[in-house]
Parts: structure tokens; sequence; C-alpha cells
């Protein structure tokens, strides 16, 4: 029975990282890079001010819509670094998780609090002062808790990267008074 269960949360996992994988190419002018740790990073420049990008990633509601496969975003305990449960796609269950979410004036940083289904979640969204607007770095650690190739996770990681980066800045970009992404 164990192993059952343990099959089901792999296949689970895969299918949120494939369902992720569905999203738009990466900007001509995005930064890829991948660190020893697994970290991913997407760096882009965008002519939109970091406080309009800044908004968006603080506004619980509007962050909410940013990735792709999120299909609850709840609240746990509020503070200057508030705690969120999450929950995604997955082929036979929803994928949960804990984070805790902390803000400044240069960006957002997000930290796995609990988890069955992953050994490790960070995100990191750094804003930063550029030629013409702001450079967005955008940093993913994902980790499932098991053995789902890395490839796949790689994959379907930086597809879901690219669309919630596109989203973030059509989200800014309404939020500015702009009327198109």
């Amino acid at each position: 029975m164990r192993r059952r269960a343990q099959a089901a949360r792999a296949l689970a996992i895969a299918v949120f990282l494939l369902a992720a994988s569905a999203s738009p190419a990466l900007a001509a002018d995005d930064e890829v890079s991948v660190a020893d740790d697994g970290t991913l990073t997407i760096a882009r420049v965008v002519a939109i001010e970091r406080a309009s990008l800044l908004r968006v990633l603080t506004d619980p509601a509007l962050a909410s819509d940013l990735a792709p496969d999120v299909l609850s975003k709840e609240l746990l305990q509020a503070g200057e670094c508030p705690i969120y449960r999450v929950a995604t796609k997955g082929l036979f269950r929803p994928l949960v998780y804990s984070f805790r979410s902390c803000s400044s004036d240069s960006g957002v940083t997000e930290q796995l609090v609990a988890s069955e289904d992953f050994d490790a979640f960070a995100c990191r969204w750094h804003l930063l002062p550029a030629a013409g607007g702001t450079e967005i770095r955008y940093e993913l650690l994902v980790k499932p808790r098991l053995g789902v190739p890395h490839k796949l996770v790689r994959v379907g990681q930086r597809r879901s990267m690219r669309k919630t980066l596109g989203r973030l800045v059509a989200l800014a970009r309404v939020g500015a008074g702009r009327s198109s992404p």
C-alpha cells in the first residue's frame, strides 16, 4: 500500500511538471542559468518600474494568479513574513506545501516551511535597477521528495517559470496603467 502511495505521488509530481511545460518561449534577451544546487535563474530587463512589479509580487490576490499550476493559496499566518499554504496541480491529487514569504524593496523571497511532496522549495524575485527599467531575476529551486528524473524537473520548472515571469510583467503593466503586456 505504501509503495502504491509513493507511486501515486511520483506520478502527481510528474504531471505537475509536465503541465507546467505548456508555456511560451523565453524572450530573446532572457538570460538563463542553473546553479550547482539546481537553482534555475531567469533574468529579464523590462521597461517597468520596480514599484509596479513589487506591487504585484506582494499582493496576495495578484501573486496567486502568477503561477499557472496553482489551484489555491491560503494565508496561514499573517505578519512581516506571512506563511501560505499552496495547492498545485497533480495527477491524482493536489501537491501541497507551505512557505514563508518575505519582501523587501528589492524583491520577494519564499522559503519552504513544510511539505510531504518536496524536500526543497525556494523562490527569489530580485528587482534591480537597469538601463531602461528593471532587471527581474527570478530564481527557483524545486526538489521533489520522490524519485522524479532531474531532467523532467528542470524542463517543467523552466517552462513554468517562463509563464510566471510573463504573467508578472503583464500584471505589472496593467497595474501601471498600460493597456497591453
